[in-house]
């Protein structure tokens, strides 16, 4: 929403002293924000590697195999919506743009089938419930005033849940492991929008509709938590403007432990793209 480009590497690249078992893993990533794919990655080199007291550490990424196969050779497949969200006519054509722009640096890009579990974001809010009941659930009533109203009413539903709702939520998780690794197993890349809408007003809050649908407000117009549940590497990066000027980003994501190829990608379309000619001075002028 920001033009800018932002890294998720695959869960354990950057290490997390704090994280233990029971942790708010794979919800929080640790990675870069910067204003280029050069930058990230710079960022990402310094932060990576294992620890001895990080329980989810991985090893450096460069042990892992560098791919540098033709262009020509890598296989991007292109979701519009995951198969499971509304998102606006705006994201949806620039994204189909950066498509595009994949097809132009000669990849094989194709338009993938993939579709979520119905019950992924039932899924991913049950099991942040729970994971909040567990570390904030035995507050006094006093301390659990100080934290955000959002997260207070989640912990209050997370109270109202039983072992059965988890499991199932568990099981989801399972599915939509299994969903994305089909789609790896055709492609090696794979393109869809990071939210389904622009950037909208702070004092009005997130949408409730997109599309003419019905959304959860509160996750239901990011496209960026089912890969929160699985850990696979991704990176968001500005993909043109909408007709109001405001920035799309374009999320592309890949195989657990193959980071070094999705910022690889990242970086040629940027290099084919780049947000300086997209932005230009319309990037500095105000909307309405």
């Amino acid at each position: 929403m920001c033009g800018v480009v932002g890294f998720k590497p695959t869960f354990g690249r950057v290490p997390d002293v704090t994280q233990s078992f029971f942790s708010h893993a794979p919800y929080f990533h640790n990675g870069p924000i910067a204003r280029s794919v050069a930058d990230a990655d710079l960022l990402y080199r310094a932060m990576t590697g294992p620890v001895r007291n990080g329980i989810f550490s991985l090893p450096a990424e460069h042990t892992q195999p560098l791919d540098n196969r033709p262009l020509s050779e890598i296989r991007v497949a292109y979701s519009p919506d995951l198969g499971q969200f509304p998102v606006c006519e705006d994201v949806r054509a620039k994204c189909r743009g950066g498509a595009r722009v994949f097809e132009g640096l000669g990849c094989q890009v194709f338009e993938t089938d993939l579709c979520l579990p119905a019950e992924t974001e039932t899924a991913f809010m049950d099991i942040w419930r729970a994971k909040l009941v567990g570390q904030y659930g035995d507050l006094c009533s006093k301390d659990m005033d100080l934290l955000d109203p959002v997260v207070q009413a989640l912990i209050e539903e997370g109270l109202d849940m039983d072992m059965i709702r988890l499991g199932e939520a568990t099981k989801t998780r399972d599915r939509v492991w299994q969903v994305m690794s089909d789609a790896f197993a055709k492609a090696d890349i794979l393109i869809f929008p990071t939210t389904a809408v622009t950037a909208f007003p702070i004092d009005s809050g997130a949408p409730s509709k997109i599309a003419g649908q019905e959304i959860n407000s509160l996750i239901g117009w990011f496209l960026t938590y089912p890969l929160n549940l699985t850990g696979h590497p991704a990176v968001s990066v500005p993909c043109g403007l909408c007709a109001k000027g405001l920035p799309v980003g374009l999320q592309i994501a890949g195989r657990r432990l193959e980071d070094d190829l999705v910022l690889r990608m990242a970086a040629e379309f940027e290099r084919a793209s780049p947000w300086e000619k997209i932005a230009g001075s319309r990037l500095c002028q105000r909307t309405e």
